[in-house]
């Protein structure tokens, strides 16, 4: 059996507004450890979850969703409230504020952990924000050791989150994080949490230190659309970002294709009337009305995908409408006929 442990919380995410300003939420199971340990029961995994969960209605919500997704429940429940995180977007990025005090993820000794071992253990999986905080965190840290020294696969993911580290507490969680990654059989690493952890240098070659220093199995570096970079005992092997659409892929409903196929209708419309345009009047006449496009997009970024209207847009948006307004007028001045006099009156002058 595959075991997990860490955080387990409910992502309170807006959907949209009450009348009042009042912002809406949708309550979604979550956590990186309780998110890893649904994949793993998805697969068909054996696979236990070690950390407590809450018997409020918030837990309940995370323990029916690891039971539907075939995840064994070995951390039992707590009668303390489940951890939740708010969150808001900024900028177009998620922003999460935090909720873990006196939760009952957060209910972890050693002593509890080893009572909820299993006798078949093969693997264990822990990261994320169960390592930041003692002494949940050093309990965490002393399984993981253990478990190791005794020859089971230990694997890793920091996903450090630095914005909501107190300061204070830096060095212990620096110090926490690399007797974690010294004993760590496999590691999982971003470039975000290796800039965090090595400033200076870059993601690559902290990754390489990390490796010839902690010698794991297996390090691998998540690059984003850089794809992916992992040191094994056969060397480093690089592999671009691939697509994946095509393995998740699931038929549309009878009402996508509908909206589908009026999306394309009016789109193929709209692109004929703008040739027809084309055809029919000078380009410094139809360009101009082109623009609009930008005007549209923005409000549809704004109102559909809140997305905000920043200062670049505006700047850039400018420049647009400045240089086409400039260049219709010149071309207008261009083709003015000139008016020369009749060869009589230039005589009778």
């Amino acid at each position: 059996m595959i075991l997990v442990a860490g955080e387990n919380l409910i992502d309170l995410i807006p959907t949209g507004t009450v009348p009042g300003a009042t912002p809406r939420l949708a309550a979604h199971p979550g956590g990186s450890p309780f998110n890893c340990a649904r994949a793993l029961g998805r697969l068909g995994v054996p696979v236990g979850y070690l950390t407590p969960i809450s018997t409020d209605p918030m837990g309940a919500l995370l323990a029916d969703t690891l039971r539907a997704d075939g995840v064994a429940l070995l951390g039992g429940r707590r009668d303390l409230p489940a951890a939740q995180a708010v969150v808001t977007l900024q900028g177009g990025e998620a922003r999460y504020r935090f909720h873990r005090t006196g939760t009952a993820d957060r209910d972890v000794t050693l002593a509890g952990l080893r009572a909820a071992l299993p006798r078949a253990r093969t693997a264990l999986h822990t990261g994320s924000l169960a390592l930041m905080d003692a002494p949940d965190a050093d309990a965490l840290a002393a399984l993981l050791a253990q478990l190791a020294h005794a020859g089971v696969m230990t694997s890793v993911d920091p996903n450090i989150r630095a914005t909501v580290l107190p300061p204070a507490d830096e060095g212990a969680y620096r110090a926490r994080i690399a007797r974690i990654l010294a004993d760590a059989g496999i590691i999982k690493m971003s470039v975000e949490d290796m800039r965090w952890l090595h400033p200076g240098t870059t993601p690559e070659e902290a990754a390489e230190a990390l490796w010839l220093t902690c010698q794991p199995g297996l390090l691998v570096l998540t690059r984003g659309a850089a794809g992916v970079m992992a040191w094994h005992g056969s060397g480093r092997v690089t592999l671009p970002a691939a697509p994946v659409a095509a393995l998740v892929w699931v038929p549309p409903t009878l009402a996508q294709c509908a909206v589908l196929a009026c999306t394309a209708f009016f789109a193929t419309a709209g692109h004929y009337a703008m040739t027809r345009a084309f055809a029919a009047a000078p380009l410094t006449v139809t360009q101009p009305v082109t623009l609009l496009q930008l005007i549209w997009a923005s409000l549809l970024g704004a109102l559909a995908f809140a997305e905000p209207v920043d200062l670049w847009v505006l700047v850039g948006g400018a420049i647009m409408i400045g240089a086409i307004s400039y260049i219709t007028w010149r071309e207008a001045r261009l083709r003015r006929p000139t008016i020369t006099p009749p060869a009589e009156a230039t005589r009778e002058s």
